[in-house]
């Protein structure tokens, strides 16, 4: 848009003529060395393989930059302040954003959909994801950032980490975000709509539901439509379970999964006839014939992620979605298990879920039970946008097949005659 030797410079100067001395620009633009362009996602403006991996050779116009490249300019430019944040899976619908301190950290960032249209897969992006993570590289080959730059007068963000939960309705959409105060790291939940802020006073209300004895909430305050939480520095169950799952212990992780359930089971009921309207509304119209072991207005997310362990028992840091009806405590360890299974998928490979959810006796039609029930709740109930059956085939593409094909189309067949006196 600017005939000049320096566009992309010029730009930044630009606005900098309309910027107060304790003003921003908020800049988001692609990494042109983001993950997805490596995994085989073609470059954003021009719809071509690997353009900005090659430098954009033969292309005179559209251009992205890597973390440095992007970083000279703007130091170019004159800016004497500027933070980068991570949008995952990008700018355009982010879902999370980190920053430096929180992008190669494992206790922050849930495995979700990347869902960018068209896609070939050249590698598995999570385990290469892992990797990078690994060697605190991420912020590296992140598929976009999000920059915030000013003179030396600003005041840049102090926030930490930011999930958007932007697929909801809209009576669900919230915020959560980590950020760091005078007083220390706190945690906000905040509503992304109107229709929200009532999902956000229920859930300060929800803190004062019925847990077991050696489990408590972590208790936020109201404040408007914001509810703020002290930040926890315990490991939740989550990173314990990787290192116990890193180190092959697996009877470990299942006495500990073992240790909630049997918590939960002091305080629950046997109920058979529990499929009312508001269990319906929650998880479909998918029924057993059996009982279950059941407990009123329980918290139906206890998952690892939000479970933490502390010297007393275990706190729970998130009430947001506590069913007012009777829920089977089998069906919430199999959330539990399942999420652990989606997440690291990658450390069970010397076991099978099987052999966990028959543990817990949940193979078989309660398995299949439990799956519809949490589709539901995830698909029907939470969301009414995003569904992973209209995602368009990932075309997986295995390198080693197509150059072995490739080989074999110059090959050639040779042929040896051995003549041993009576001719050829």
């Amino acid at each position: 848009f600017i005939n000049s030797s320096r566009p992309y410079h010029d730009l930044l100067q630009i606005l900098s003529n309309f910027l107060q001395p304790e003003g921003k620009i908020l800049l988001a633009i692609e990494n042109r060395l983001g993950i997805k362009y490596f995994a085989g996602e073609v470059e954003d403006h021009t719809n071509k393989y690997f353009l900005g991996l090659n430098g954009y050779y033969g292309e005179n116009g559209v251009r992205t930059f890597s973390r440095g490249e992007l970083s000279n300019i703007i130091k170019e430019c004159g800016f004497s302040k500027y933070r980068f944040y991570y949008p995952y899976p990008d700018y355009k619908f982010p879902m999370e954003i980190f920053c430096d301190e929180s992008i190669n950290a494992w206790e922050y960032g849930k495995r979700c959909m990347e869902d960018f249209g068209k896609s070939i897969e050249v590698f598995n992006v999570f385990k290469m994801m892992k990797t990078l993570r690994e060697e605190e590289v991420m912020q590296n080959f992140a598929n976009s950032f999000l920059v915030e730059i000013g003179w030396e007068t600003c005041r840049l963000s102090s926030i930490f980490y930011t999930k958007i939960s932007s697929k909801r309705r809209d009576r669900f959409k919230i915020a959560t975000i980590i950020k760091d105060e005078q007083e220390g790291r706190v945690v906000e939940k905040k509503p992304l709509t109107r229709q929200a802020v009532r999902h956000i006073e229920q859930l300060e209300k929800n803190q004062n539901t019925i847990l077991p004895e050696n489990f408590i909430y972590l208790k936020g305050i109201l404040l408007g439509d914001c509810i703020k939480f002290p930040y926890v520095k315990y490991e939740n169950m989550d990173k314990v379970i990787r290192d116990l799952l890193s180190k092959k212990k697996i009877w470990e992780v299942k006495r500990l999964i073992h240790s909630v359930y049997e918590s939960f089971e002091k305080i629950s009921e046997e109920k058979k006839d529990i499929y009312t309207d508001k269990f319906v509304e929650l998880f479909g119209n998918e029924r057993s014939d059996s009982g279950f072991k059941c407990i009123y207005n329980c918290n139906i997310d206890l998952i690892c992620d939000n479970i933490y362990l502390t010297n007393e028992g275990y706190m729970v840091i998130d009430a947001e979605w506590v069913a007012e009806c009777w829920i089977p405590i089998d069906f919430i360890i199999w959330r539990m298990l399942n999420e652990m299974f989606v997440k690291h998928e990658e450390l069970f490979s010397s076991i099978s879920r099987e052999d966990f959810y028959m543990e817990f006796e949940m193979w078989g039609s309660l398995n299949i039970l439990f799956r519809k029930w949490a589709n539901h709740f995830a698909d029907n109930y939470v969301s009414d946008i995003f569904r992973h059956n209209d995602m368009p085939p990932v075309q997986k593409l295995d390198l080693n097949e197509i150059v072995s094909k490739e080989f074999r189309k110059n090959e050639f067949s040779s042929n040896l005659y051995i003549n041993q006196g009576k001719g050829f």
